[in-house]
């Protein structure tokens, strides 16, 4: 094979591989914008959710690692 020959052989996989690499690389930071995108819509939601907490009072002597029985209108949980 002649120079020529291997030269262009070289730089068609090397324009493949970067082309390759560039598009992955493209749908990677897609894909990480859209977990960031969730992760601070998540994180707004958890933020809200412990605004709005307050203690049930009928539960204070309750202490850590303790278990309840509650009932939801007709199904009721152990």
């Amino acid at each position: 094979m002649t120079k020529l020959l291997m030269y262009t052989i070289g730089t068609i996989l090397l324009v493949g591989y970067v082309g390759h690499t560039t598009y992955a690389l493209a749908e990677l930071r897609k894909t990480n914008a859209f977990l960031v995108e969730m992760i601070n819509y998540n994180a707004t939601h958890i933020e809200n959710i412990l605004i709005d907490v307050e203690p049930i009072k009928q539960f204070r002597g309750l202490t850590a690692n303790r278990s309840f029985s509650c009932s939801i209108g007709h199904v009721s949980a152990p």
